[in-house]
């Protein structure tokens, strides 16, 4: 009887509102947020040490194209993004950074675009998706990559990854020719990220979370898939630990691996605190280094792992919600300062992880609206008898409520071994 359920809000969205539109206000979007920031100069953090003090731009000479790609600059290799900034000054100058400014917001809805097309690859429903996408292109955590041109690398890196995340998920659900197109594609999407920004080793993470909760047929083959997107981030992760990166005399944060994985439970606590509550946000966060022996560190360890987990388990279907989390813990690997970092906690590394929070969430509330729905919580039940008792919540009651969730009526049913002799139920004609 489940076919004479009502069709879902999103369902009407979908029938409405056609996918071009959707595209265009989440890529219209953060230009409409963030326009005012355009005729912003340049913030007196690092921006000037990007575009001043790079000698591979070369001012904008032609001579720096070989420099971005044969020199790493601040112990980092990043020529995708030195490219864009090279740009940047070959075209418009270093008299006003209007139009840099408008790059900027460029790859940051391009991003959206791609955290769109991932959620309508994860979930069935177009408006889950685009209500992922609208929420993370509304969300605060992603006001300093907007406005601060040194996050630049954040941006282009975010959403090449992203691009090649989503490109994995739809390949892996294609079949043949096109499957491997996809699967091609996203290998280059992801050597261009890495070339972007380190963070996106993530992505081979991420892609092995998909495979974990969404992923189909024999695990060889799965693996087999994998592997090459594996094996292209552990490349650079060994180059950059072995060529790039010239600050790693530092010790770890709380002086050594083990210590910084525990200081990770309050800043990933902190992390999915600000994803529902995005209060007091700032570009960089002090954060303690606890001993093993601080019960409140304990405590947010318990809490980031067991909140998650307990909404995943009062979610049905739970596979997207637990995809979602588990894409936004993996999404953090680099950032979790295993490897010494000059900022500990910030929120450009939290905008890495939004994307599959939001998506649980969203998730996990629809599974409890529907859950809702049809066990007779709707509007069409009258108040006064909508759980008048465990044997008949709403039947015979109201055939309104029956209407709306038949299933759930129609199952609570009273037996009739369970009528007391010598009574009958009340029935209602038709």
């Amino acid at each position: 009887m489940t076919e004479d359920l009502p069709d879902k809000p999103t369902q009407v969205v979908q029938d409405r509102v056609p996918a071009w539109a959707e595209y265009l206000l989440l890529a219209a979007l953060p230009y409409l947020l963030y326009g005012h920031t355009l005729f912003y100069g340049l913030l007196g953090i690092d921006d000037t040490l990007y575009y001043f003090g790079n000698p591979a731009l070369s001012e904008g000479r032609l001579e720096g194209l070989g420099r971005i790609f044969t020199t790493y600059y601040y112990s980092d290799y990043f020529p995708v993004t030195q490219f864009t900034l090279w740009l940047d000054v070959a075209l418009f100058g270093t008299q006003s950074w209007f139009f840099a400014r408008v790059h900027e917001l460029a790859w940051f809805a391009a991003g959206v675009l791609a955290v769109r097309k991932l959620a309508g690859e994860l979930v069935e429903s177009r408006g889950l998706a685009f209500s992922v996408a609208l929420l993370f292109a509304l969300h605060p955590a992603g006001t300093s990559t907007a406005v601060w041109l040194a996050e630049r690398k954040n941006v282009v890196g975010f959403a090449l990854s992203f691009a090649a995340l989503a490109c994995y998920v739809s390949g892996r659900r294609k079949e043949g020719r096109e499957s491997q197109a996809r699967l091609a594609g996203a290998w280059v999407l992801l050597a261009l990220a890495l070339l972007a920004k380190t963070h996106a080793v993530a992505v081979p993470a991420m892609m092995f979370v998909y495979e974990l909760t969404r992923g189909h047929g024999a695990w060889t083959r799965r693996l087999l898939v994998w592997f090459p997107f594996a094996l292209l981030g552990a490349t650079l992760v060994a180059l950059s630990l072995t060529v790039f990166r010239n600050d790693l005399q530092q010790p770890p944060l709380g002086g050594s691996r083990a210590a910084a994985l525990f200081a990770a439970g309050p800043i990933l606590a902190r992390y999915l605190a600000h994803t529902v509550a995005p209060f007091n946000l700032a570009f960089y966060y002090a954060v303690d280094e606890p001993g093993f022996e601080s019960g409140y560190a304990w405590a947010l360890w318990l809490a980031a792992l067991g909140g998650p987990a307990l909404l995943t388990l009062l979610s049905r279907p739970r596979g997207a919600v637990a995809c979602g989390w588990l894409l936004g813990f993996a999404a953090l690997l680099p950032a979790l300062n295993l490897v010494p970092q000059p900022v500990p906690m910030s929120d450009h590394y939290h905008w890495w992880a939004l994307p599959g929070w939001l998506l649980a969430l969203a998730a996990a509330l629809e599974s409890a609206y529907t859950r809702g729905r049809r066990s007779g919580l709707g509007a069409g039940c009258p108040r006064g008898l909508r759980w008048r008792s465990r044997a008949s919540r709403c039947w015979p009651f109201s055939r309104a409520c029956c209407t709306a969730s038949p299933r759930s009526c129609s199952s609570r049913r009273p037996s009739a071994s369970r009528n007391r002799p010598g009574r009958t139920r009340p029935t209602r004609a038709g």
